[in-house]
């Protein structure tokens, strides 16, 4: 690495925000890699038995109006977000060079 991106990459975890904001970041990011086998539920799967839940043990962030998990569909929806991001990073790049 260059001492640029050295000295960019050391003062943002030299301090405690700039740490955790990052671990944040990676946790999402890898969180979304690997959605498959993160997320506790399906994502498409309804359950109208369990429509509009409250927070529990078994769905952290509750249900939607249909019964699916929120968390999964969270996760999922970052893996989403993170394609995009990458494709338009993609396309960004290729048109400046």
């Amino acid at each position: 690495m260059t001492s640029f991106r050295k000295t960019a990459l050391w003062r943002v975890i030299s301090t405690w925000r700039g740490g955790l904001s990052l671990a944040v970041l990676l946790l999402v990011a890898l969180a979304a890699i690997f959605a498959p086998w993160v997320a506790p539920y399906p994502y498409d799967i309804q359950n109208l038995s369990a429509t509009n839940k409250d927070p529990s043990l078994a769905h952290w962030l509750g249900t939607d109006e249909f019964g699916r998990d929120v968390l999964s569909r969270i996760i999922y929806g970052a893996r989403t977000s993170l394609s995009v991001a990458l494709a338009a990073i993609g396309i960004s790049v290729t048109l400046g060079m």
